[in-house]
């Protein structure tokens, strides 16, 4: 059996790189494999994080035109688990970092000593740093299951103008990643493999897609983007009855009559 399984491994190994069907499930751009004769050829995938698009609640209607200062203030747990503080100050933190990175304001504070997010003592502290916005929100499903399990996250964000006091973005985002899997073959067998923090990962990538909606609101879309949106525009201005009417005559120098 052995003396088989060498004989068939470089085929195994070839239709895999070149995409054959019996290899569909497997990325050879992304993957990692070992040989062990004994045992047969491992190939190992990343686990990565299954998520919907993030459900924008209120969001505004206009840009600004000059870009905001931010005041980032912890999130609070609203799940019973132990340690929320905790939870609540680490998830705010990644979502601060990951937006930081994405440069997203040009100044952006973090409430470091402040209590988990509550609206009315939020907005009072971000007034009083002189910031054009106050960020906050709510851990509302946390199931960290470590590198062995399935991990959870739900997340929503609420920002406010802290100059009216009025609600200008709410959105929400779940995510999970499931547990490590091991699929065993005749000639090989695949497994996935969690990162160091899963939930790092989930809260990184939650961050990003609610961090593009802030993007394209601070920042005019591309060209394309643009175009279409233009031309969407256009598009809702006619109204159907006119388009429908016949072609108007035009008789010499007169102006036409609808």
């Amino acid at each position: 059996m052995n003396v088989l399984r060498l004989l068939l491994l470089p085929v195994l190994i070839l239709s895999c790189l070149t995409g054959l069907p019996g290899c569909s499930t497997i990325q050879a751009a992304e993957d990692h494999s070992s040989v062990d004769i004994a045992s047969g050829a491992v190939f190992y995938r990343d686990q990565w994080t299954r998520r919907a698009p993030p459900m924008i609640h209120v969001y505004p209607k206009e840009r600004v035109s000059v870009a905001p200062t931010a005041y980032f203030v912890p999130f609070r747990v609203t799940q019973q688990i132990s340690d929320p503080e905790i939870v609540g100050y680490a998830e705010a933190r990644m979502v601060y970092q990951t937006w930081l990175s994405m440069e997203l304001f040009p100044a952006m504070e973090f409430a470091s000593n402040l209590e988990p997010y509550r609206r009315d003592r939020a907005l009072a502290r971000a007034r009083a740093s002189g910031a054009d916005l106050m960020i906050g929100g709510f851990v509302t499903h946390y199931l960290a299951g470590g590198s062995t399990a399935e991990n959870q996250l739900a997340l929503q964000i609420e920002i406010y103008d802290t100059h009216s006091g009025q609600l200008i973005w709410s959105m929400s985002q779940s995510a999970l990643m499931p547990s490590s899997m091991t699929k065993d073959y005749i000639l090989f067998s695949t497994k996935t493999r969690m990162p160091t923090d899963p939930m790092a990962a989930i809260t990184i990538a939650i961050a990003g897609d609610m961090g593009m909606q802030i993007r394209n609101w601070l920042n005019p879309p591309g060209p394309d983007s643009a175009a279409k949106n233009l031309e969407k525009n256009i598009e809702s201005l006619w109204n159907r009855d006119e388009l429908a009417k016949p072609p108007v005559k035009m008789e010499g120098n007169s102006r036409p009559a609808f």
